[in-house]
């Protein structure tokens, strides 16, 4: 790991992972962005785009007894309730890298939900298969199914990467994402604490606590 990130970041995730592990603080210190939405006509590939936006059928087809996706359907089922959709990445016929994008308020775990500004949209759960990392085939997911979300007023896209998730965040920093600062959370004494650096409190992107039904 330090040939690729440092010694500095090598040493930063490990550090994170004792205090979960052995010092039981529990918690996630994320980097949270903005990104403007593009379409279709701002895709200047020459050859076809792989990705596209799934239906509903075609994403519990793709899920179904497919565990390696991380997809399950409880988790597929609220998501579409909440009106969320799915733009996936096609290879050979296979679901190989999508990512979620919704409208409204998503869990993040049982306590904890994020909600973004009044002109964005939330992408979130960003996944690719293993054997498919690094070859950065789902960058052009971020040309489809904007439209309906200009529709909507929306012109861009918040999304949070966990500091220690360095692929992501080398990902993420190729495109033209704003980085808007800090938000995370920390489980200690029994309790949750919240913070969101003041550029994140700007744009209203937040995690709160969601009291359940």
């Amino acid at each position: 790991m330090s040939k690729r990130w440092g010694l500095l970041k090598t040493l930063y995730f490990y550090f994170a992972r004792f205090c979960a592990k052995y010092l039981r603080i529990n918690g996630s210190l994320c980097l949270i962005f903005s990104t403007p939405l593009l379409n279709e006509e701002d895709d200047d590939c020459d050859t076809s785009n792989p990705s596209k936006v799934l239906t509903n059928e075609e994403l519990k087809a793709y899920s179904l007894g497919n565990p390696a996706l991380d997809m399950d359907p409880e988790m597929l089922s609220s998501a579409l309730a909440r009106g969320d959709y799915c733009v996936g990445t096609i290879i050979d016929g296979q679901l190989v890298s999508y990512a979620w994008r919704s409208f409204s308020d998503v869990p993040h775990t049982d306590k904890i939900w994020v909600r973004v500004g009044p002109n964005s949209s939330y992408n979130y759960k960003s996944y690719t298969l293993p054997a498919f990392r690094g070859q950065h085939i789902g960058e052009r997911r971020k040309y489809c199914g904007n439209k309906p979300l200009q529709r909507r007023g929306i012109n861009n896209k918040q999304s949070f990467i966990a500091s220690t998730n360095y692929s992501s965040l080398a990902g993420t920093r190729r495109g033209n994402s704003k980085h808007l600062g800090y938000a995370g959370y920390l489980h200690l004494f029994g309790k949750i604490f919240l913070f969101h650096s003041p550029g994140v409190k700007k744009e209203r992107f937040e995690f709160f606590l969601h009291e359940g039904d």
